[in-house]
């Protein structure tokens, strides 16, 4: 059932033929995808009935049915002509969160694509459906991991918390009576390495990442923004175990949103609000949230509180031991172990001006000075070479001797790192008022010692050194 533009006389209608319906015992059943569809006239006479997405033991039925529609001679079958428990788990775990026609849909393309066989082959397939699936909601999205937390540089306040909360996800905590972590919140500085803690959670926790897009919430029509929410909840929690990913956060709460409808944004935005964190204090279903914010002062206090996450991470400027790891990092990302240079071989003194120079920047910046530095020697190989081979295997070999290169490399990063201006110098004003809005409210990802104002007293002698002067 979809609006009209004749709603009156639908109601007039629906009315009109009710006592006689319900005298001969009879129905009407109203098939919508929105609650909302149904006009408010008629609440006091309909039951509402939502269908939940399938679960395992319905989509181990539906795997059974499709076994049994399928030749034996799968390799996934054993000597009975049965598929394997394992086999079906598996299948089972992959096609969670979709519902039963996409179900079908998924296993019988996998099956097909696995020209008929039904073995551990088609599973990576059928992820890969569901994700374009779930994709098309245009508000969740799928996220593969590949990250771990030894791909952060430093954060090892953060890191110590998060393996502490994975085993309070197994079976023999929950015997213990230990209750499930609800979730964690990251704010801080645009670049300092939220987003790829996200990623690193999930990965280390082997939970599915699902993130979600709250402005895509928000709908054009009336109750459709509350669909949308009610939509991703159920997808999530049919996921579960899983991870919610909520970047920017304050970008879908905090207000400010011009919307049609006759309906200001404003108000939708509360409706929405409310529902979300009245779900987040009651689910039962192991739905991890990590939400990230740039600028928490916008978020309404509430949603920070404890009980909707269990602890609420300051992500700030990497200390010096912390920037080591970053480089370490970043130089074992880009590879250049293939090209006969690595970090540790950097002579100690470049290395060490490198650290103390990227004082006050972020990991994201750090990573861009390194890549531009890989960019302007890799031309400068290009430069010179004459027989039109790309020898990149080869590029940082030179005549004059390996350890002569390592540091002229060393050199063109610290060239780099004078040519960028970093965020500390563009958006101070927001980074002050970040620090005075962390200052007593927040735990430090970052491993400041126990000084829970050096990473404040840090920016100030940072501007005072560079941005008073102007050096």
């Amino acid at each position: 059932y979809y609006r009209t533009s004749d709603e009156r006389g639908v109601v007039l209608g629906f009315k009109a033929v009710y006592s006689t319906l319900a005298e001969m015992g009879s129905n009407i059943v109203f098939i919508s995808p929105h609650i909302e569809n149904i006009p408010l006239e008629l609440n006091e006479y309909v039951d509402i009935t939502d269908f939940p997405l399938p679960d395992k033991e319905d989509i181990g039925r539906i795997v059974d049915q499709l076994e049994s529609d399928i030749s034996d001679g799968g390799r996934g079958m054993g000597s009975s002509g049965k598929m394997n428990p394992t086999l079906k788990d598996s299948l089972t775990d992959a096609s969670i969160g979709l519902t039963e026609r996409n179900v079908v849909k998924a296993l019988r393309k996998g099956i097909l694509h696995n020209k008929g066989a039904i073995n551990h082959n088609i599973i990576p397939f059928i992820k890969s459906e569901k994700k374009q699936i779930i994709r098309k909601s245009q508000i969740l999205e799928l996220i593969s991991t590949g990250e771990n937390l030894e791909h952060i540089g430093g954060l090892n306040n953060l890191k110590n918390w998060i393996r502490e909360r994975k085993i309070c996800f197994s079976r023999e905590a929950g015997e213990y009576g230990i209750p499930q972590p609800k979730g964690v919140a990251l704010v801080g500085i645009p670049g300092s390495g939220k987003s790829l803690s996200c990623k690193a959670i999930a990965n280390m926790m082997e939970f599915p990442l699902l993130r979600l897009d709250f402005g895509r919430i928000y709908g054009r029509y009336v109750g459709e923004s509350e669909s949308n929410l009610r939509q991703a909840i159920k997808i999530t929690e049919a996921m579960s175990p899983c991870v919610l990913w909520i970047d920017e956060l304050e970008k879908g709460l905090a207000g400010g949103h011009t919307g049609d409808g006759g309906v200001s944004m404003s108000e939708i935005s509360q409706r929405i609000f409310g529902s979300f964190i009245t779900w987040m204090q009651e689910r039962v279903k192991p739905v991890f949230i990590v939400a990230t914010a740039n600028k928490p002062w916008l978020l309404p206090p509430e949603l920070l509180r404890k009980g909707r996450f269990d602890e609420l991470f300051f992500v700030g400027f990497p200390t010096d031991s912390e920037r080591d790891e970053i480089f370490q990092v970043h130089f074992k990302a880009f590879r250049t172990d293939k090209n006969n240079i690595r970090y540790t071989a950097i002579p100690e003194p470049i290395k060490q001006d490198m650290i103390q120079r990227t004082k006050g920047y972020t990991g994201a910046e750090i990573e861009n000075i390194l890549g531009e530095s890989l960019i302007e020697k890799f031309a400068r190989h290009k430069k010179g070479r004459t027989d039109g081979k790309s020898g990149f295997g080869r590029l940082f070999i030179r005549k004059n001797g390996e350890a002569d290169d390592k540091a002229e490399f060393g050199e063109i990063v610290l060239r780099n790192i004078a040519k960028v201006v970093p965020l500390i110098k563009t958006a101070r004003e927001d980074l002050e008022h970040l620090f005075r809005w962390s200052e007593g409210r927040v735990k430090y990802a970052n491993d400041y010692g126990i000084d829970p104002s050096f990473q404040y007293d840090e920016y100030h002698q940072y501007k005072n050194e560079h941005l008073v002067t102007g050096h």
